[in-house]
């Protein structure tokens, strides 16, 4: 019982003095500040928070003609066990292209958008779905990915996230 309490009291005096900036670190002959720990620690905790949400996009298929179309369904899955308030607006998802010849990227859908904002309640394991039909005009080896623009409301405030697709890369002949 002892031996625990002094343990206890040990880590407790070791974290009060990493917080306060009395220990420096000392790393390959460097002194590093506590703070760079300390920040890096609360990035990774931002970062599993954005693990709530997962997005993916799927094509029907890799190599089209010119003017065939494809068909680009892209979901954002909420994995937590949290259900969050989001706002959705007109589309979720803008869908980026890039040729890869000229490394030019352009925003391709959807071709206009709503400002309105509508909130719904995207629930445990819930998920958004959105599928568009796209025809390419040109040929060339492109890469498409889609962002989902989601707007949480966060203590009667609104923060907006974006939640980036993989990438695919499609060649049209």
């Amino acid at each position: 019982m002892k031996e625990k309490l002094i343990k206890s009291l040990i880590v407790v005096c070791f974290c009060f003095f990493v917080l306060n900036g009395c220990y420096d670190k000392e790393v390959g002959g460097v002194v590093v500040n506590n703070e760079e720990s300390i920040q890096s620690a609360v990035s990774e905790i931002n970062r599993n928070d954005r693990l709530a949400f997962d997005t993916n996009l799927t094509i029907n298929k890799n190599k089209i003609r010119i003017n065939q179309e494809v068909k680009l369904e892209i979901t954002l899955n909420n994995n937590s066990e949290i259900e969050y308030k989001i706002g959705t607006g007109d589309k979720v998802f803008k869908v980026y292209l890039e040729n890869k010849e000229t490394e030019i990227i352009q925003k391709i859908l959807p071709i206009t958008s709503n400002d309105l904002m509508k909130f719904k309640t995207l629930g445990k394991k819930n998920s958004l779905k959105e599928v568009y039909n796209y025809s390419f005009t040109k040929q060339g080896i492109y890469n498409i990915w889609a962002v989902a623009e989601i707007y949480e409301i966060i203590d009667k405030d609104y923060k907006l996230t974006e939640y980036k697709t993989n990438i695919i890369e499609i060649t049209v002949e």
